[in-house]
C-alpha cells in the first residue's frame, strides 16, 4: 500500500509539473509536422529581437546623407534612398549629392549615378585613394580629395580641374530613427525561418543547454508518467482479477453449503 501511495503521488506530481511544457511541445510538434503546408520553411523572420537570440547582430544604420527630403544610406554594401533599394555599391559609403536631375554617391571603390526612379545610369570603379566627398556645382560633379579636386567626366572618369573650387566635407549626418525602425521593419533577419524558430522552441535549443537539458527532463519525466501509469493498470487489473476470484470462491462456497 505505501509503495502504490508513493507511486500515485509520484505521478500526479509529475503530471502537474510538465503538463504546460508537455502540452506546449505537443503543439510545436504537430505545427513542425504541418510547416511545409503552412509554407513557413519559407517564411522569413522579420523581428529582429528574435535574431539577437540567435546572436544575428541587427544592420547597424548610423548615417547617411540627407538629400532635399531624402535619405541616401549604406546597410551591408548595398544602398538605400529611405525605404527602396538602389543597388550595390563597393566599399563604405563616402558622400551622395543631388546633380540636376540625377543622384551621384560614391563609395571606397565605386562611383555611381542613378535617376530619380533609383535606376543606375552609370558606375565608375576607378576611384582616387584620397578619395573623401562629393561637390555638386551648376554644371558638374566634384570629388574632394585630400590635395586636390577631382571633375567627373562622363567620358574620361575623374579628371583634375584646372582650378581647385571650394572644398566641403563630407555631409554624412545621423539617421532619423523613424528611418531606421522602418528599415527594420521591413527587413527579414537573414535565413530565418518561422519552420527553424518553431523546431528550436520545441527541441529547447533557442535557449541553448538549459533549454536542451529542460526538454530532457521533460521526456524523462514524460517516462517516469508512463512507467507509472503501466504500474497503476497492472494493478488494477490485479485488484479486480481477486475480487472475481474471491467472488467465485464464496459462489462456491454457497452452492456447497446449500447442497
Amino acid at each position: 500500500m505505501k509503495n502504490s501511495r508513493f507511486i500515485m503521488l509520484l505521478h500526479r506530481r509529475v503530471g502537474l509539473s510538465i503538463s504546460l511544457l508537455l502540452l506546449f511541445i505537443t503543439v510545436s510538434g504537430v505545427l513542425i509536422n504541418h510547416s511545409q503546408e503552412l509554407g513557413w520553411h519559407k517564411k522569413l523572420i522579420y523581428s529582429h529581437w528574435v535574431g539577437e537570440v540567435y546572436g544575428m547582430q541587427s544592420p547597424l544604420i548610423e548615417s547617411g546623407f540627407k538629400i532635399e527630403n531624402s535619405w541616401v544610406y549604406q546597410v551591408g554594401g548595398m544602398l538605400y534612398r529611405d525605404l527602396e533599394k538602389i543597388g550595390g555599391c563597393s566599399g563604405a559609403l563616402l558622400s551622395a549629392v543631388k546633380y540636376k536631375n540625377t543622384y551621384a554617391a560614391i563609395c571606397e571603390n565605386e562611383f555611381m549615378i542613378f535617376d530619380d526612379n533609383l535606376e543606375i545610369i552609370d558606375s565608375y570603379i576607378d576611384i582616387p585613394n584620397d578619395a573623401d566627398s562629393l561637390l555638386a556645382t551648376k554644371n558638374a560633379i566634384l570629388l574632394n580629395a585630400r590635395l586636390t579636386q577631382y571633375r567627373w567626366d562622363d567620358i574620361r572618369g575623374f579628371v583634375e580641374p584646372m582650378e581647385i573650387r571650394r572644398r566641403v566635407l563630407s555631409n554624412s549626418m545621423t539617421l532619423p530613427y523613424s528611418i531606421k525602425s522602418k528599415y527594420l521593419e521591413i527587413t527579414p533577419v537573414d535565413n530565418l525561418t518561422w519552420e527553424k524558430v518553431l523546431v528550436d522552441l520545441h527541441s529547447g535549443r533557442i535557449f541553448g543547454a538549459v533549454g536542451v537539458m529542460v526538454v530532457d527532463v521533460v521526456g524523462v519525466l514524460l517516462c517516469v508518467l508512463a512507467l507509472t501509469g503501466v504500474y497503476f493498470s497492472y494493478a488494477k487489473l490485479a485488484v479486480k482479477s481477486g475480487r472475481k476470484d474471491s467472488t467465485g470462491n464464496k459462489n462456491i462456497r454457497v452452492s456447497v453449503s446449500g447442497n
